[in-house]
């Protein structure tokens, strides 16, 4: 687990590093474009999950569509609240896992992590493919 946890900092300090600049843009162009979502997480822990939150129009869809509303959840990924690759926020056998950035529904995640399986769904999700 440190090893995905490494991977999680590294992504994430990389991507806001990379995208800091039209972050900040989008916060200052739309103002009060962040919302604070509760989630529950690892072990029914709730946290803060921050997202954008634009007003309606073809721009929200393009960024709700293209997962760029989600662009701010690299800070729960730093914070460790998330992981880059892990199962949806849903309970269960789950909830045994950090909830992740990118998503799976498999309901047997937790009993068939692997480093590899991860790699594969983050690949399939940069492919447009749902895992």
């Amino acid at each position: 687990m440190a090893i995905k946890r490494g991977i999680d900092i590294g992504f994430a300090l990389l991507a806001l590093l990379a995208l800091w600049l039209p972050i900040l843009a989008l916060c200052l162009i739309f103002r009060r474009v962040l919302v604070q979502i509760p989630t529950r997480g690892r072990h029914g822990k709730v946290f803060t999950r921050i997202n954008f939150s634009f007003p309606s129009g073809d721009f929200a869809r393009f960024m709700r569509d293209s997962g760029l509303s989600r662009l701010p959840e690299l800070i729960n990924l730093l914070k460790g609240d998330m992981s880059l690759v892990g199962p949806f926020p849903n309970g269960g056998v789950r909830a045994m896992m950090r909830p992740g950035l990118i998503g799976c529904d498999d309901a047997d995640y937790a009993r068939k992590f692997s480093l590899r399986g991860d790699l594969a769904i983050a690949f399939s999700a940069v492919l447009g493919r749902r895992h």
